[in-house]
């Protein structure tokens, strides 16, 4: 190529860069500040420049460049310079973009690199039908009302016409520039919501959703229905409105879609204007719900929303909300903070737990694990378990001492592990910390396959200091992520694997009774105890064998172990279940003083001044070396 052609392209390209979207702002860094920071090339390839000043070295990532573009230079120094992009001829319909990182002085500035598609080979228009019965990859010229714009970032849209609706994943114009890299952004291309537009694209069918991905847009046809709002959010009571529509179309039809909706009147008002007056019925639930009314000219439609707030939710227990459809707007009972993560918290009713998801921090940071709490908030579902989001408000009422469920050791089955609600469970593994991450590669378990994730764990549990050590993590199950890889938990504790208390390191009985000693006994049901923990001795007494009562038959036995089988640093083991966690019944095999044990299970500290298991809370997880 001759040098005064080369100048040439390198000023063309430069044209085609004039600037990013309004909405996509590449911030330049202090170390290196190109003077367009997006590049277009034209379909028929050619050079294109950028001139910058860098105050370091610097180096383009040579793993951004793609195949289809190269750079020069790759690197320099400190100084004021052009990069240059060349491309040969893009073969392809849709434009093509690459995001070039140029490393300086430990960071990245980033430059976006567009090519515009070889444009559009004229189909003939289409129906929605028509592109639903087609195949992905499938170029379909579409022409149809824009009934809403998703995302101006991208230009996403919702198109409809007489057939159905289909989602344009971003759209370009004619240089194969999407609004971050067009000249004066999204607002280049002139499309609102009401507007006809032909659009020509590649169909894709993305999760059950029928799309053009990356359009080219071919004709704006201004609204021939001009409204000041096309979606109206009213009470749950029934009532009316009344729509203000400026119409230039002749035969407009007007159409409520859903039966709880019905135009009443319509009148003319100034000019072109137009009045639609509109009743609603009463939602009788507490789910919100969404209502249209379509306004059809010939090869024009155009759609009004009414969002229809559900009645005022009635307290609920926990329990209750977990079966309640999701979209449900819910309020419980008074519930416990059973734990919390940074962005959230766990509560309970005593039966079932739920997750309060509370992304924006509005309430999770005032409310402590043992407040009883009221929650407003919306019910679904994330990694196939039921939690609280959005949330409207958090209402207090007093504290309660905190009582953990008998906690669920899922190391040995975690691969296969799966719930349908926020289970009390731990495991046991490696902990890994990433920065934000606090991944747990379970013992036994293919790490690329499935591992523990503690989400957004509290500042008090230190996490950050086991980051490399085998520790045992308890909390609550909060579903399973990344395809089924990760399994997420709300930490309520982090201990390394061998602390006391644990199954490889058990208390003794003595040991058992001075963890418990400080521990507050109010009643027989406001108490405070440990969470499960183990303690290994020998029986040296016993009060009953699987009964406690005479004559009684509740499958319980209470007895005291001390270390050596005597009467020393005894511990009162109370109403606990046999092996296996299960009553002792006919056939299992009678406990004796003697017998080497290990008791899994909760302590307490009996009215003050006696420590003991908390009754029905303990099993015989050993006896005499046999675990069932």
């Amino acid at each position: 190529m001759k040098l005064r052609y080369l100048f040439l392209s390198i000023l063309a390209g430069a044209a085609l860069a004039a600037g990013c979207a309004q909405e996509q702002v590449i911030s330049s860094l202090a170390e290196f500040k190109p003077e367009n920071a997006c590049i277009g090339l034209p379909y028929e390839g050619g050079i294109s420049s950028t001139a910058f000043t860098a105050t370091a070295s610097w180096s383009v990532d040579a793993e951004s460049v793609p195949e289809w573009l190269t750079v020069s230079p790759m690197s320099g120094g400190s100084g004021s310079d052009h990069l240059v992009f060349a491309t040969d001829p893009n073969p392809g319909v849709a434009s093509r973009s690459a995001d070039i990182l140029v490393n300086v002085a430990g960071r990245q500035q980033r430059l976006l690199v567009t090519q515009a598609g070889a444009g559009p080979i004229e189909a003939p228009i289409s129906t929605v039908k028509q592109v639903e019965e087609g195949s992905d990859g499938e170029v379909f010229r579409v022409r149809g009302t824009v009934t809403s714009v998703a995302s101006t970032y991208y230009g996403n849209m919702y198109v409809k016409d007489a057939t159905g609706t289909i989602y344009l994943y971003g759209i370009q114009n004619e240089m194969g520039q999407d609004p971050r890299a067009a000249e004066n952004g999204w607002e280049s291309f002139g499309i609102e919501a009401g507007d006809v537009i032909t659009v020509q694209g590649p169909r894709q069918l993305y999760n059950g959703t029928l799309e053009l991905y990356y359009a080219t847009l071919i004709e704006v046809e201004k609204a021939q229905i001009l409204m000041d709002e096309t979606e109206f959010k009213v009470e749950s009571e029934a009532g009316s409105l009344e729509i203000y529509a400026v119409v230039k179309a002749k035969g407009v039809l007007v159409q409520p879609v859903d039966p709880w909706i019905r135009v009443t009147d319509i009148r003319a008002g100034n000019k072109d204007e137009v009045i639609y007056s509109v009743e609603y019925d009463a939602n009788t639930t507490p789910k919100e719900r969404k209502g249209v009314i379509e306004f059809k000219a010939p090869g024009y439609v155009m759609e009004v929303s009414i969002i229809q707030q559900g009645i005022p939710p009635t307290g609920q227990s926990v329990t209750e909300i977990l079966s309640v459809d999701d979209g449900t707007l819910v309020e419980t009972l008074p519930s416990v903070v059973m734990a919390k993560s940074a962005v959230g918290f766990v509560i309970s009713d005593g039966t079932s737990a739920l997750y309060v998801y509370d992304k924006e921090k509005k309430f999770v940071n005032d409310v402590a694990i043992g407040d009883n709490v009221k929650v407003f908030a919306t019910k679904k579902t994330y990694g196939g378990i039921p939690e609280l989001d959005p949330v409207t408000s958090v209402e207090k009422d007093g504290t309660s001492l905190v009582n953990y469920p008998t906690v669920k050791d899922i190391t040995g089955g975690a691969l296969t592990y799966e719930a349908s609600t926020s289970e009390f469970i731990q495991f046991t593994g490696t902990l890994k910390v990433s920065g934000t991450y606090y991944n747990v590669e379970i013992n036994g378990v293919d790490a690329s396959v499935r591992q523990g994730s503690i989400a957004s764990p509290m500042e008090e549990l230190n996490a950050s200091a086991y980051n490399g050590k085998t520790v045992t993590v308890t909390g609550y199950f909060s579903g399973l992520s990344g395809g089924g890889k990760y399994l997420n938990i709300v930490a309520t504790k982090i201990i390394e694997a061998n602390a006391k208390g644990t199954l490889s390191n058990p208390y003794t009985p003595a040991e058992a009774a001075a963890a418990v000693k400080d521990l507050k006994w109010t009643s027989n049901t406001d108490y405070e105890a440990t969470d499960e923990v183990y303690v290994a001795g020998k029986i040296c007494k016993i009060a009953d064998k699987g009964t406690y009562t005479e004559g009684g038959t509740y499958g319980n036995a209470s007895f005291y172990l001390s270390a050596d089988g005597s009467g020393d640093g005894e511990f009162y083991v109370f109403r606990a279940l046999y092996l296996g966690n299960v009553k002792f019944s006919e056939g299992k095999t009678d406990i004796k003083v003697g017998d080497d044990v290990v008791i899994c299970g909760k302590l307490m500290n009996y009215k003050g001044n006696t420590p003991e298991t908390v009754s029905g809370k303990a099993y015989l997880y050993s006896l005499n070396g046999k675990t069932e």
